[in-house]
């Protein structure tokens, strides 16, 4: 905002709209009741006393006003479970002790605005005239806000590590390395890893090439293993127990893990007769009557599956120079074509997902990556809440409203070294690929 101060009597000052739209911007989302805000103070952030989080929602949204002068990080401390057996009756302590291991992963943050042009009549004063402005103007951008969230900041921050605008070249992006998920699931996949999992390397390069690998297994034909179904996800429960992947407690006790998902990959469980017997029966013992489950759910074995066409996308592989080398992973709808390791360098150009709902090419829809989300699975940091501002142009013949913020978000893995990981782990969630036309 501007320096000028207004005075009010309960009615909607820039302030006030301002926390109405981050309120509003955040239940329009799909990730908004996966979230726990968590206000920190000056002293907190002086003191590098980050607080505790309560719950085991799987977003801690980390804000403050009061962000450190200069900074664009804060770094979130985690501490790893404690598993050694202790000791029993009068069996001597002193020498057995676990340390603790505290590992840390960072938030970055960056500005995000957007505009729309208005026009408004006349107004009595100054403060009237912006706040109609505001008021005809916060529909659509509070809309695009929570759909820029979703994808853009949330969704693939569980994908890439980091949000967009963190990952984006410089010199308006932070130019972050993308870390592709560690725990990466190919349906059917045989080339490496065990039950599907894709072998983690900690060089993104050689990760990537992984990846590509076994999504290269997946793509040519639709068959039983690589197809979204009861007995995939029969395979992969026991298999998040071995990550170590701690599902979610409802306030009931009720424990789950979320999976989102595309609405081909959604159209392929409701195919799937077990699936839907097991919502059902889930449905009539009132096990899915939680804040956390969307009414068009689907549950099944401990899994409750959402459609959410901003989480779960479309996923593409390739070769971007032409040297036949795998080195390109893409989240989202696509120009072009690939999903091969010989294309003509620059063939895969991503689209504006906010815009394009799936890719130009047929070829390029097949495969589908879901999105399994457990207990603290990711950090967002937010250094002020949206903001508007005001613009005259062409002696005010032109008029329009601005929204802005600074934020970030960071999935939430355990890393030995921040500036140069030799280990990276990931115990809240996992990216899950299917065949699913």
């Amino acid at each position: 905002m501007g320096s000028a101060v207004f005075s009010h009597r309960g009615e909607l000052t820039p302030d006030i709209i301002a926390r109405q739209l981050e309120i509003e911007a955040w239940l329009q989302s799909p990730w908004g009741k996966m979230v726990e805000e968590i206000n920190i103070r000056e002293g907190d952030l002086r003191a590098g006393n980050i607080p505790i989080p309560m719950t085991s929602s799987p977003i801690k949204k980390y804000f403050s006003e009061f962000y450190a002068q200069g900074s664009d990080t804060m770094i979130v401390p985690q501490a790893r479970r404690i598993t050694n057996l202790g000791v029993t009756g009068d069996e001597e302590l002193e020498g057995k002790e676990q340390n603790q291991e505290v590992y840390r992963h960072i938030i970055y943050v960056n500005q995000k605005r957007n505009a729309v042009n208005t026009t408004i009549g006349k107004m009595n004063d100054l403060r009237q005239r912006k706040l109609a402005m505001a008021q005809q103007a916060k529909p659509s951008l509070r809309t695009w806000k929570s759909e820029w969230l979703t994808w853009y900041m949330i969704s693939l921050a569980f994908y890439e590590g980091f949000s967009f605008h963190i990952t984006q070249a410089a010199p308006n992006g932070l130019a972050k390395t993308v870390h592709h998920h560690p725990n990466f699931w190919v349906a059917g996949n045989s080339g490496g890893g065990s039950a599907d999992w894709v072998t983690f390397h900690i060089t993104d390069a050689t990760y990537l090439g992984y990846i590509c690998e076994a999504l290269n297994t997946s793509k040519d034909a639709l068959i039983a293993a690589n197809k979204f179904s009861s007995e995939m996800l029969e395979k992969l429960k026991p298999a998040l127990y071995l990550k170590k992947i701690a599902p979610i407690v409802t306030k009931n006790g009720f424990l789950f893990w979320k999976i989102y998902i595309h609405p081909d990959v959604m159209k392929q469980a409701r195919e799937d007769t077990r699936i839907m017997e097991a919502t059902g029966d889930a449905w009539n013992s009132h096990k899915l009557d939680d804040p956390y489950i969307n009414g068009g759910s689907l549950y099944y074995n401990g899994f409750v599956i959402e459609e959410q066409m901003l989480i779960g996308t479309e996923v593409h592989y390739g070769d971007d120079d032409a040297d036949t080398t795998f080195d390109t992973i893409m989240y989202g709808p696509v120009s072009g074509t690939s999903n091969d390791n010989d294309e003509a360098s620059g063939s895969l150009v991503k689209l504006n997902a906010l815009e394009n709902l799936q890719s130009t090419t047929a070829a390029e829809r097949e495969l589908k990556a879901s999105l399994v989300v457990g207990a603290n699975a990711l950090s967002y940091g937010q250094v002020q809440r949206s903001r508007f501002e005001f613009e005259d142009a062409d002696y005010r013949h032109k008029k329009s409203v601005s929204i802005e913020f600074i934020g970030g978000a960071s999935r939430a893995d355990f890393d030995d070294n921040i500036a140069s990981a030799t280990l990276r782990e990931n115990t809240s969630s996992a990216v899950i690929v299917t065949h699913s036309p």
